[in-house]
């Protein structure tokens, strides 16, 4: 009776102790821009940085920063590329109007005319080049940033790793093992 009391007791101890690993879920994460949020909730720039410094044996959580940064970049040259843009429209259709106004009575356009019709539309075409430029910029560092985050979902959805506490029968009767 004894030894049946205790296999009793080492079998609700052994479903407990197992329930600790059965429960836990792994922390999902989803990339959004250069954010991180897990489970819904935005994390802090470091704590995405720690999130990923132990990324399956390895620290990227620099290379996170540096991914974080070149979207960044992208997304500043895109929209200051638009912004320039923009005004530049409308600043060289001004210029151009004056220029044509100056011109109309058969003279020569004054020289400050034809500069600033000539630096606008340069700044303007220059600007349209910079958006352009940042487009896929920003992309690229976007898709890097979501691959690092699939990564790590699927690194973090492994069972294979939690260890399993079961009540079976040993060499020398009935005993607790633990599978890994």
């Amino acid at each position: 009776m004894k030894r049946l009391l205790l296999a009793a007791i080492a079998l609700i101890i052994t479903v407990s102790a197992s329930a600790q690993y059965a429960t836990s879920t792994p922390v999902q994460i989803e990339a959004r821009g250069s954010r991180i949020f897990s489970n819904g909730e935005k994390l802090t720039v470091d704590q995405a940085e720690v999130l990923f410094s132990d990324f399956g044996g390895q620290d990227r959580g620099e290379e996170y920063l540096s991914n974080r940064a070149g979207y960044k970049t992208g997304v500043g040259l895109s929209v200051g590329g638009a912004a320039v843009f923009a005004v530049g429209v409308p600043a060289s259709y001004l210029t151009l109007f004056l220029y044509g106004l100056s011109t109309i009575s058969g003279n020569e356009a004054p020289t400050g005319i034809k500069v600033a019709t000539g630096g606008i539309l340069g700044i303007t075409a220059a600007s349209a080049l910079v958006m352009l430029a940042g487009i896929p910029t920003a992309s690229v560092y976007q898709h890097r940033i979501k691959k690092m985050s699939n990564e790590y979902n699927a690194l973090s959805s492994k069972d294979s790793e939690k260890p399993v506490l079961t009540f079976a029968p040993a060499k020398s009767g009935i005993g607790i093992t633990m599978s890994f």
